[in-house]
């Protein structure tokens, strides 16, 4: 800090004049009016998002037992941290490739490719956390925090599409329509407040988090459809283009179904068997679309 001090007054002793000669304050005013919505519109959303993301914490504590609140925690962390670090990095890059891409007159192609990769990675993991979430609990961390897998399983969908949407809800910003980012964070607030006051009147947990993952579910969904039409982008060809590698998803999940509810498999050999299928998803989906780009490239070639 004193370094600072010392290197700011020097600067401002012997280049003061052509610090004050470099600023134009008509070009300030044109930026302060161009990007006016980021302090008036995008700080209030991002207040909002924040508060709604503790709120579960909160109002659980109320209604119910200290218990709930931590098998509620540790669910959470452990199925956003991964999703999070993931999300921010692709996210990170979405921006800075289609704010390019919206000069460049592209951007419909770079929201198409992100939401294929996000699908790809994002899709059978919280699939299956929705059907082995108690066992895979369970197996890493003890019996006695296998209620929390119950938790992940509820919460499964809804972190799905939260993971989809999120790197690349900076659409939102790119073309100026930071009061949308705004009044979906008022919306999914009020729903949340009311998942969790509605199953805390019941005094049920699981109703809770059921209404609270369905309500976040339906409204991330409405927002992904929002970026695909804000973009110009084609659902029908994201979907299509991934739908080889995508329908092992199901094949896996089949197995996964008539391991655990016919063949009665217990936790240990189901999580390993599912960690196994999963490897090899991801090995197929590398090498199943390093092809299909390089089909694509030759017949751009010509």
């Amino acid at each position: 800090m004193r370094l600072l001090t010392v290197l700011g007054g020097q600067i401002w002793r012997d280049d003061r004049k052509t610090f004050w000669k470099a600023i134009r304050w008509r070009g300030m005013k044109r930026g302060m009016r161009r990007y006016k919505k980021f302090p008036m519109i995008s700080t209030w959303s991002s207040l909002l998002n924040s508060t709604s993301t503790q709120l579960p914490t909160l109002l659980l504590s109320a209604f119910f037992s200290s218990s709930v609140v931590g098998f509620y925690s540790i669910a959470f962390r452990l199925l956003s941290m991964p999703m999070s670090l993931i999300g921010a990095s692709i996210g990170q890059v979405f921006f800075q490739r289609a704010a390019a891409a919206k000069l460049q007159g592209n951007l419909s192609s770079i929201v198409e490719d992100t939401m294929q990769r996000l699908l790809l990675i994002g899709f059978l993991p919280m699939l299956l956390i929705t059907l082995i979430g108690k066992d895979i609990f369970s197996v890493f961390l003890g019996e006695e925090w296998s209620e929390a897998g119950v938790y992940a399983q509820i919460l499964g969908s809804w972190l799905l599409l939260d993971f989809i949407s999120s790197p690349i809800s900076t659409l939102n910003s790119i073309l100026g329509k930071q009061e949308i980012d705004l009044f979906f964070n008022i919306v999914i607030i009020i729903c949340r407040i009311l998942s969790l006051v509605i199953g805390g009147m019941f005094e049920n947990e699981y109703l809770a988090l059921s209404l609270y993952s369905v309500s976040g579910t339906f409204l991330w969904t409405l927002l992904t459809i929002w970026f695909i039409k804000l973009s110009k982008a084609n659902l029908l060809r994201i979907i299509f283009d991934i739908m080889l590698p995508l329908s092992n998803c199901f094949i896996i999940l089949f197995i996964i179904i008539v391991c655990k509810w016919f063949l009665y498999f217990n936790s240990l050999i189901l999580v390993f068997l599912s960690c196994l299928l999963l490897l090899s998803y991801y090995t197929f989906d590398y090498f199943c679309l390093t092809k299909i780009n390089l089909i694509c490239k030759r017949i751009q070639k010509g």
